[in-house]
């Protein structure tokens, strides 16, 4: 028996995203900008298939936003379920709402262009990444 193939493309939508044994979708994606401060708001939902038994220790979800200039980028990395300590940020099984924030006084002048960003998702484990999804969105809409 062997094993299947992995699956090297980059999905173009944040929902059902899959990395073994995991599973999120991203919705409600939110972007709030001042002079200062630059904020995602996003709700997940993280489903795990206990069908297998597997160790995830160590394994982190990253979300990065990107400016299309890319002068602004910024990611937060994830531990799935436990974290190892307490400053580590985690996602927990099922829906829930989060933020990404960033603050920098020089904000405003980074931000050039307040037309489209970048939102990606990656896999990371031993310091190698993976990426699983991207979706380029217009600032300040609702995406579902």
């Amino acid at each position: 028996m062997a094993l299947p193939a992995e699956r090297t493309e980059v999905q173009s939508t944040l929902k059902n995203i899959d990395f073994f044994p995991y599973r999120i979708s991203l919705g409600h994606v939110q972007t709030w900008l001042d002079r200062k401060e630059l904020r995602v708001n996003f709700r997940y939902k993280l489903e795990k298939d206990n069908y297998y038994e597997t160790n995830s220790e160590g394994t982190r979800l990253i979300i990065e936003f990107e400016d299309m200039k890319g002068n602004v980028k910024l990611s937060e990395s994830y531990y799935l379920e436990t974290k190892p300590d307490d400053d580590d940020v985690k996602l927990d099984l099922g829906e829930h709402d989060t933020k990404i924030t960033w603050a920098n006084p020089d904000l405003v002048f980074l931000v050039e262009q307040l037309k489209q960003y970048k939102l990606s998702v990656y896999t990371e484990l031993q310091g190698k990444r993976k990426s699983l999804a991207s979706r380029t969105v217009d600032w300040f809409t609702i995406l579902e």
